[in-house]
């Protein structure tokens, strides 16, 4: 059980999708030596990481103070605290650019709308695909090997430019969409070997 805070993103269907994504890319058997979860809110994409692909490295970013805290405790009580660095960022902007890294997954189940708006309570859901993007730039630009997994809703808009980016800079992509209440929910796993 985790904990859960006001203005951290509670962990819903988009969050369950992830998880089922994280376990494909982990039962594998490639290992993984790097998980970065990006926007990491209570911290279970990254914590699940942990658990299952038993990286060397792993680090948890969110913009937001109050996820940032949450996920140190959530790590906390599990146990694994030790084998991750939770940091308040934004995006990927504190980290470096590491090309030389053997095989890295990438998390990011994305804020779900296509608006600009940063007081505490939007940080949760404000975004879209805007800010998958960015994520994306960043694995085009440094993944020479690993997965990316993107999580977003159509109400976020077209995601055909993050496809067509993806498969022009030599990922595999395999895109999974599911119908929940009033939107899709898609997944996006692209890899390169």
């Amino acid at each position: 059980m985790l904990n859960l805070y006001r203005y951290v993103y509670e962990p819903a269907e988009d969050t369950w999708l992830a998880l089922d994504a994280i376990n494909k890319l982990c039962g594998n058997g490639d290992g993984v030596d790097v998980c970065i979860d990006v926007g990491t809110g209570t911290g279970i994409l990254g914590l699940e990481c942990i658990s299952k692909c038993m990286p060397s490295y792993t680090v948890l970013s969110d913009l937001n103070p109050c996820a940032t805290y949450c996920a140190r405790e959530n790590a906390e009580r599990l146990g694994v605290d030790a084998y991750a660095d939770i940091v308040q960022c934004d995006s990927l902007s504190c980290l470096r650019c590491q090309p030389a890294i053997a095989n890295i997954a990438l998390v990011y189940n994305t804020p779900y709308l296509p608006v600009e708006e940063y007081d505490i309570e939007a940080l949760a859901w404000s975004g879209g695909l805007r800010e998958a993007l960015r994520t994306v730039e960043y694995a085009v630009n440094c993944v020479i090997k690993g997965c990316v997994v993107l999580v977003y809703s159509s109400l976020s808009g077209d995601d055909s430019s993050i496809i067509k980016v993806f498969a022009d800079s030599g990922f595999q992509v395999e895109r999974i969409v599911r119908h929940v209440f009033f939107e899709d929910i898609k997944v996006v796993i692209a890899c390169k070997k």
